[in-house]
């Protein structure tokens, strides 16, 4: 995300508000071809008790992932559908567990292949981008530096979360509904002056709350800059800012090649040597979302560069790191990422 706090925020903010539209779209996208449309199943009818029984099992799928989240956290995937869908089963609105009662499972098989397409398309995206997702699934982090592929599926269970809080929140009087069959009654009326002034305002401070919980636990990095690698000097990245190279991804590409090195050292008036040390470290500052801050703490341990990383045993480095009280965010699945990616 961008270096400024305010904008990467927002950027954060804009990235995340696009999910649910995208979900809807691909989800109305089968439907206006009528997807799934003659597929029927055994009708059947749940019990109070058996709705009561899938509250539960969703408050409880909420519950234990932030209590013990390295062992139950796949079930965040499945815990808004067991929670709301029992009240999203409201008379004249349509509901995933409403239609399966009815054997007509064309709603819940699109929302699934809309969950399956988004998943795909967001994931190519994120192999290229310089702003993206680095996994470390709990027991799969020594295998997998992307998605890995059991990741995928829970992109399908997802998508009907997203449609069930979406159900959830129109049936509060919260939203305009985004089916005409949906336009039926409400389960409350929300004073037009709460929904239109006061909601948006507790959406915008949720939404930031959230940001700030991702800069504390998730995010790694943000655009990482020259001026801020160790062995940068200021006269060296002022004179690179002007060129247009302030930022480690376009000075990476202005010096891939020795030719390229070359020119640069003789124009800034430095040392081949001396470029060469920093052009080290902004290839390590970009490898794997390391970033600045983790690569100071880095350097200060003697890692320098992609190639000391891989030669490096992940336990020695964090034990090194803790031993300094420089270890900070960097934790165990991270650096043992970096260090596989390194040797890859």
């Amino acid at each position: 995300a961008p270096a400024d706090l305010l904008a990467g925020r927002l950027f954060l903010v804009a990235a995340f508000a696009t999910v649910l539209p995208g979900i809807v779209l691909a989800y109305d996208l089968l439907g206006a071809y009528g997807a799934f449309e003659r597929l029927r199943t055994r009708p059947f009818r749940t019990s109070p008790e058996a709705r009561r029984g899938m509250v539960a099992a969703g408050a409880l799928s909420l519950v234990l992932p932030l209590l013990f989240p390295v062992v139950f956290f796949p079930l965040v995937w499945g815990a808004l559908v067991l929670l709301l869908e029992p009240f999203n089963r409201w008379p004249r609105r349509p509901s995933i567990l409403r239609d399966l009662e009815r054997g007509r499972p064309a709603r819940l098989c699109r929302l699934l292949a809309a969950g399956a397409f988004c998943g795909l398309f967001w994931e190519v995206m994120n192999l290229p981008a310089r702003t993206r997702w680095i996994y470390t699934v709990p027991g799969l982090d020594r295998l997998f530096t992307e998605m890995p592929p059991l990741g995928f599926l829970g992109f399908l269970p997802f998508a009907l979360e997203a449609y069930a809080f979406l159900r959830f929140v129109e049936l509060l009087g919260l939203s305009v509904p985004f089916e005409p069959e949906a336009d039926g009654p409400v389960a409350v009326r929300v004073p037009a002056p709460v929904r239109l002034l006061v909601l948006p305002v507790v959406v915008a401070g949720l939404s930031m709350l959230a940001v700030l919980g991702l800069e504390a636990r998730t995010v790694d990095s943000r655009d990482p800059l020259v001026k801020d690698l160790p062995s940068a000097g200021a006269r060296e990245s002022a004179a690179l800012a002007l060129k247009g190279l302030g930022n480690v991804a376009a000075f990476l590409e202005a010096t891939d090649t020795a030719e390229e090195r070359e020119a640069l050292a003789a124009w800034l008036l430095v040392p081949r040597d001396r470029l060469d040390r920093v052009v080290e470290e902004a290839r390590l500052a970009a490898h794997r979302g390391i970033g600045t801050r983790h690569l100071t703490a880095l350097t200060a341990v003697g890692v320098r560069s992609v190639e000391s990383l891989a030669r490096s045993d992940p336990d020695r480095l964090l034990a090194a790191l803790r031993e300094r009280g420089l270890d900070g965010s960097i934790r165990p699945r991270r650096l043992r990422l970096w260090v596989r990616a390194a040797r890859g």
